[in-house]
């Protein structure tokens, strides 16, 4: 049996006084596990709290294990090219030049592996369309595998 109590004040002090009136009502009626909604919810949403930490961190993980391979790609193609840096400022380039050059190579390597992503994706989509088009059954939106494939999300 299920019994729900409204009250203003603290429910922890209503727990005597509750099962006072139950005993009241039904002497052998046992009282067991009294906990508040607030409690009740959070027991109930444990195991997807839990989950969501667990995806959450291995997301965070991933992202900064991404920002290291991508310092150490730059990383490397400075110090490969580092004679050039210097022979370029020799010549009279700015330091912005030199910026852009370093720039410009990383985000060539971040729009390659972009469309690398975005390439593996393509079979993926046309799978669905093919499956959506004989069984006419659509189970995702190709969007949000392609934004979630490329790391836009």
């Amino acid at each position: 049996m299920n019994l729900f109590v409204r009250s203003a004040d603290d429910p922890r002090w209503l727990a005597g006084s509750v099962r006072a009136t139950v005993h009241a009502v039904q002497p052998d009626q046992p009282v067991e596990g009294l906990q508040t909604m607030g409690g009740l919810m959070f027991q109930s949403f444990a195991s997807r709290r839990f989950t969501l930490l667990l995806v959450g961190s291995f997301a965070g993980l991933a992202l900064i294990l991404a920002a290291i391979g991508i310092y150490g790609m730059i990383a490397n193609f400075v110090s490969q090219r580092t004679r050039e840096m210097g022979l370029h400022m020799a010549l009279g380039a700015h330091s912005h030049d030199v910026l852009r050059l370093v720039l410009s190579q990383g985000l060539e390597i971040v729009s390659l592996g972009s469309a690398t992503f975005l390439g593996l994706d393509i079979p993926f989509f046309l799978f669905q369309i093919f499956f959506a088009l004989v069984t006419r059954v659509i189970w995702g939106h190709p969007w949000e595998f392609s934004l979630i494939g490329s790391g836009h999300i």
